[in-house]
């Protein structure tokens, strides 16, 4: 890809000028304060949207790791007492 000249800006403002080339058309502050805040609506909505599916999978039976104890473990289909146990003495070490 070819780099631009050094000419380039000046030779647009020239044709801009001689009304060979539109001026570009501005945007107004009213323009970029909505742009603005229809891109942080778009933000805001997206987290919401996260933070549902999160409370959705807390409430779910899913099981925090680093935190569970061994009644926990025990709540897991298929997870037997020795295994639960063996769990949580790995989790304290670590």
């Amino acid at each position: 890809m070819a780099r631009r000249h050094w000419l380039d800006p000046l030779a647009r403002r020239l044709l801009i000028a001689s009304g060979h080339l539109p001026a570009p058309a501005e945007r107004s502050w009213q323009q970029a304060a909505q742009d603005a805040a229809a891109r942080q609506a778009a933000h805001e909505a997206a987290v919401e949207q996260e933070l549902e599916a999160l409370k959705r999978a807390q409430a779910s039976d899913l099981v925090d790791v680093n935190r569970a104890t061994a009644s926990d473990w025990r709540e897991l289909p298929g997870c037997t007492a020795e295994q639960a146990d063996l769990l949580v003495r790995l989790q304290a070490q670590g």
